[in-house]
């Protein structure tokens, strides 16, 4: 293979890695959108929740100049600047929605069971699927 050709990589995750990995990915694009105020959520109880808000906006500020200074402001995912921002997103949507029928086949309320609607342009898109436990023992 050569150094820059396309590979792809599988890999095996339990339903809490998935949904770790779900969270993760969220996170991710929405930073490169320019929705900051998701790390001051993920870190609440903290005590000096002004002064962390208070650093990302500045933060923001200098990523993203053209935007506003209030934190609720961003691009949509449709606008992300990144690519790697808009690959986070469709990877995350598919495992989210991999992960969601695996609890729920019959499927449900809410977006996780939404189709996923890919932003990427510079990649094939991600495929997952769930795997019955038997399967993957007979693989170890």
């Amino acid at each position: 293979m050569k150094k820059n050709e396309q590979f792809f990589v599988q890999a095996t995750l339990t339903s809490e890695q998935a949904r770790v990995v779900v969270d993760a990915l969220d996170l991710y694009s929405r930073v490169h959108i320019g929705q900051f105020n998701i790390i001051a959520e993920q870190f609440m109880k903290i005590d000096r929740t002004e002064e962390l808000n208070m650093l990302l906006t500045r933060a923001r500020q200098i990523c993203f100049p053209e935007l506003s200074a209030s934190l609720g402001h961003s691009y949509g995912i449709v606008a992300c600047p990144t690519e790697s921002g808009r690959i986070a997103w469709d990877v995350h949507q598919v495992i989210r929605r991999t992960e969601a029928y695996g609890r729920a086949p019959e499927g449900g309320m809410g977006v996780q069971f939404n189709t996923p609607m890919f932003v990427s342009k510079s990649v094939p898109r991600p495929v997952a699927k769930n795997v019955n436990i038997l399967d993957r023992l007979a693989d170890i």
